[in-house]
């Protein structure tokens, strides 16, 4: 990932009960601390005009904010335009999936991953991420033409 401050405590890889190994990341925000100024980010070069499927593992913590925390995916050139988003987090839960879907327009070269909270509201909880990762969905083929029976 990208850098990653201002509003978090913490943000290391820890190892939680139920990760799949010991590079989780780990999100502490403190409601003393200010607000989360969305400054975790990935930048991204995905093939235009490609389909493409991030997925992962959250774990929440009395994650509570008044916005929403989410992964967003943004096109940045040539004009910025948001792609994908996945859920919101919030709450306590147990480690589980999520997964979202976007298409990379044709014309646009560069793209980012970005963790945000909606507006400019305090964050409390913590919030774990693992096993991060971005597919290309295949292709689908292409229907070939039928031959007419008889014909050679």
């Amino acid at each position: 990932m990208g850098r990653a401050h201002s509003g978090c405590h913490r943000h290391q890889p820890v190892y939680i009960y139920g990760s799949d190994g010991s590079k989780s990341l780990h999100l502490r925000f403190d409601h003393d601390r200010g607000h989360f100024s969305g400054s975790l980010y990935q930048k991204l070069f995905l093939d235009p005009g490609d389909t493409y499927r991030p997925w992962g593992r959250v774990h929440t913590d009395s994650l509570d904010t008044q916005g929403e925390l989410k992964w967003v995916i943004r096109c940045l050139l040539p004009q910025p335009e948001d792609l994908g988003e996945s859920e919101r987090f919030l709450g306590a839960n147990e480690w589980r999936d999520f997964r979202f879907e976007f298409q990379v327009p044709e014309a646009c070269t560069l793209q980012e991953i970005h963790l945000v909270s909606a507006g400019r509201h305090r964050i409390t909880g913590d919030a774990w991420f693992d096993r991060m990762a971005i597919h290309k969905r295949p292709t689908p083929l292409k229907a070939q033409p039928a031959k007419a029976k008889g014909g050679n």
